[in-house]
């Protein structure tokens, strides 16, 4: 509404004996963990209110003695950290958001998260949490099935100018150690980082970087050096399973990831693996990731795994390259693309697989530079 509309209806709103005063926003809440490690531990529990802005110095931990272990938020509200190394440390999982709330977390470093048996060590978000220039970093799992070192979305996930590195993960049932995104969820990396981290398989499946079932989009992004070992069909970047799974890469790097595998029958994979859902790379690079295999193994893939039936379940676009990844140690190594039998090929459009070892793709297509 314009001003001279404002003035015109004023003195009527006057005359009805409505007054108007200015509104002002609630002026941010003050939580001053630099002075009292358990303030915002003591406030959480007290209770907030839906639109609180919280305004974050120091360092936060948990509140000692019975409750959750964790800061447990049942409100939608808005975590600022002020000045440097505001963060929240807790037992794990640090952070929990509620179902149906929206969390919006800005400035903070969310750390410290270390369970010998459970879940989730970072962030456990069940409603609509935003990231915004914060770090998930130095939480650990292990033991239970699929723990998760960084973030296990079951909500809606959105980073930007954020990193989720340096977790680790150690379990034998499907961990991963950065962000595990589940079926029907949406997660959106934006200008952020999924690195260094690492999951400990023991003997199964499992993935370092992210684990994707529901709808996964990377803009400007990266998935680098994380690491995945001591298992059976493991993945070190992407990990992306089911028939509904989608990934979306767009300006986007997936690099230097390591995988070292004992499977006999399931190709590890070193950058991604898309087992029955759709993968799509705009102006993507997928560079440098590296596989060493068991002798035995049948399969080992450094770049791209495609084992998803369906026409265009992986395309490549807008100058995406496939480049410099290397898989040995197997019987049948392919350092590029692999594609099974009975898989329709990928849609490789100006774009190029090539320089990797040994071989670019183990099919034929005119962007693969070494092929059978």
């Amino acid at each position: 509404m314009n001003k001279s509309i404002i003035m015109a209806i004023l003195p009527t709103i006057l005359g009805l004996g409505i007054y108007v005063h200015e509104v002002h926003a609630a002026p941010p809440i003050q939580v001053k963990c630099n002075m009292d490690p358990f303030a915002l531990s003591n406030l959480l529990i007290m209770g907030v209110t839906d639109g609180d802005k919280l305004a974050i110095s120091g360092v936060c931990l948990e509140a000692p003695g019975p409750g959750p272990s964790s800061f447990n938020i049942i409100n939608s509200i808005t975590l600022d950290g002020k000045g440097k190394g505001a963060t929240l440390m807790g037992g794990g999982p640090v952070l929990t958001i509620a179902a149906s709330k929206t969390v919006v977390v800005q400035d903070l470093t969310i750390t410290g998260g270390n369970i010998v048996m459970g879940d989730i060590a970072g962030i456990d978000n069940n409603g609509t949490l935003t990231l915004i220039k914060s770090s998930v970093t130095g939480n650990s799992d292990g033991g239970s099935p699929e723990s998760t070192g960084g973030i296990r979305n079951n909500g809606t996930l959105t980073l930007i100018d954020s990193s989720v590195s340096q977790n680790h993960v150690i379990s034998g049932g499907l961990p991963t150690g950065g962000i595990l995104n589940l079926f029907g969820k949406t997660a959106t990396l934006i200008n952020s980082t999924v690195s260094l981290n690492t999951a400990d398989t023991q003997g199964g499946p499992g993935t370092g970087g992210i684990h994707n079932r529901g709808m996964l989009m990377l803009s400007n992004s990266t998935v680098d050096e994380n690491h995945a070992f001591n298992g059976s069909n493991v993945t070190g970047g992407i990990r992306n399973t089911g028939s509904v799974a989608m990934v979306m890469l767009f300006d986007s790097g997936v690099s230097k990831n390591t995988v070292i595998d004992g499977s006999i029958a399931i190709p590890p994979v070193g950058g991604i693996l898309n087992d029955g859902g759709t993968v799509s790379l705009s102006n993507t690079t997928v560079s440098k990731n590296e596989v060493n295999a068991c002798v035995t193994c049948v399969k080992a893939v450094g770049g791209i795994y495609n084992n998803s039936p369906g026409v265009d379940t992986l395309v490549l676009t807008n100058s995406s390259t496939v480049s410099k990844n290397m898989a040995v140690g197997a019987v049948d190594n392919v350092g590029g693309i692999a594609n099974p039998a009975g898989v329709p090929l990928p849609n490789i459009m100006n774009s190029i697989v090539k320089k990797n070892i040994p071989k670019d793709c183990d099919f034929v297509d005119p962007a693969c530079i070494v092929a059978p």
